[in-house]
Order: C-alpha cells, then structure tokens, then sequence
C-alpha cells in the first residue's frame, strides 16, 4: 500500500461513516473504506508538501478513475503529505 493509513468507524444520521488519517508515502494509492458504497467525503489538510497541487480524491473508483466500490482513490500526493478524509456511506 502506498500510503499509512489509520481508520475510526463510526454513524451519522442513516450513515456510517468513517474518519481516515492519511499519510502517504508515494504518489498515488487507494485505500479500501470500510464501507461498501461510499455516498459523499470531505477532505482536510493537515500537511502539504510546498509547491505540492492539492490531491485529486476519487469516491467509489481507484486513484487511476477506474470503479471500486467502497475504495477511496488518491492521486498527485508527495511523500510526507497528511490529510484527514471523512467518508460517509453505506
């Protein structure tokens, strides 16, 4: 796996939801979310590397686009970025 992950499960409302700490270690990964189907995530930085663009996130897809149900697929990270993800879903 490209990235170190950590994972707390947890409801919303009709939801699970499931808050991930992410540190990556190379470019691009994907990270299985616990969920089967994943409705809606929000993103928050906690450390970007300078110069970096802000990673591209994918729902329910890879980090190449290609569908996966339940996975969250990150791509453009530098080693050392960390971010928080909160996914709800079903």
């Amino acid at each position: 796996m490209a990235f170190t992950v950590s994972r707390t499960k947890t409801v919303f409302g009709n939801y699970s939801t499931v808050i991930i700490q992410v540190t990556a270690d190379a470019a691009e990964g994907n990270i299985q979310a616990g969920i089967s189907n994943v409705v809606g995530f929000s993103v928050g930085y906690s450390s970007l590397s300078t110069g970096t663009a802000i990673p591209h996130v994918y729902a329910n897809a890879n980090s190449t686009g290609t569908a996966s149900p339940g996975t969250i697929g990150i791509s453009g990270c530098t080693s050392g970025d960390v971010f928080f993800i909160t996914v709800y879903g079903s």
